[in-house]
């Protein structure tokens, strides 16, 4: 009957208890309750408003004894607000349903949220990875529980050079071979070829080249330094030759 409220407030808190309760409820020995607590939660999954919809996701994301088709429909609806908690953190979905998702949608807020789920798999982050959505790489180099390829990694770090934001997450990883080691000096700050070097387990060929390329970092990063400066010298005394004949004009 509260399903079927016509008060959507009403079946908003519904949606919460019911989705609080429901692992309890299915554990009752009485079948009838069982069933009608499924019943229920079926008919909250479809309700026609967003927020009972959210509130039953927020409650059940956690939840591994949802029954598949209710996770399935709550992950793929439509709002962001509903599918996305359910994504990222229910048990319910499976490696093929993930990669479907990545496959069918290309919406970097979808992406983002597979990314950051607990023991991701690997074929999974090359899915992920494949996409070079710079917010979801970001998200899935920062995930130390993202079981990420060596080749994976490597297709990443070929196009990492261009993308400022995955240098960070990239250079704090665990897992980075010394040949990734040795790439990532070719391109990151000095600051970041600092972190490199202070990497433990480095053999000597390569602790030499990350020395090498910081040294030619820190020397490409004073000239550049150099440069602007006197740029903006050169836009001052312009600035100031334009405002004084600007002011010799006027007397």
């Amino acid at each position: 009957l509260l399903a079927d409220d016509q008060d959507r407030d009403v079946r908003k808190v519904l949606a919460s208890k019911i989705g609080r309760l429901f692992p309890g409820l299915l554990a009752e020995e009485q079948k009838q309750l069982r069933d009608m607590a499924l019943a229920t939660l079926e008919k909250l999954a479809q309700d026609e408003v967003t927020e009972v919809r959210a509130a039953l996701a927020e409650e059940i994301k956690h939840h591994d004894c949802v029954p598949r088709p209710i996770v399935q429909a709550l992950a793929n609806d439509a709002d962001p607000s509903v599918g996305l908690p359910m994504i990222e953190f229910s048990p319910q979905m499976e490696d093929e349903d993930l990669i479907q998702l990545v496959v069918a949608s290309r919406a970097s807020s979808i992406l983002s949220a597979i990314a950051r789920r607990k023991k991701l798999s690997g074929d999974v982050c090359q899915a992920v990875a494949t996409t070079l959505d710079i917010d979801a790489v970001s998200a899935l180099l920062a995930n130390t529980d993202a079981a990420i390829r060596t080749k994976t990694l490597d297709k990443i770090i070929s196009q990492a050079a261009e993308v400022a934001e995955w240098h960070g997450p990239l250079v704090v990883r665990a897992d980075l071979s010394q040949g990734a080691i040795r790439r990532l000096a070719g391109f990151v700050g000095s600051t970041m070829i600092d972190d490199l070097m202070a990497r433990s387990g480095l053999d000597d060929s390569t602790r030499n080249h990350i020395k090498h390329k910081l040294e030619e970092r820190k020397k490409a990063e004073a000239k550049a330094d150099a440069a602007m400066i006197a740029a903006l010298r050169t836009w001052a005394q312009t600035e100031a030759f334009v405002t004084a004949a600007v002011e010799s004009c006027r007397k």
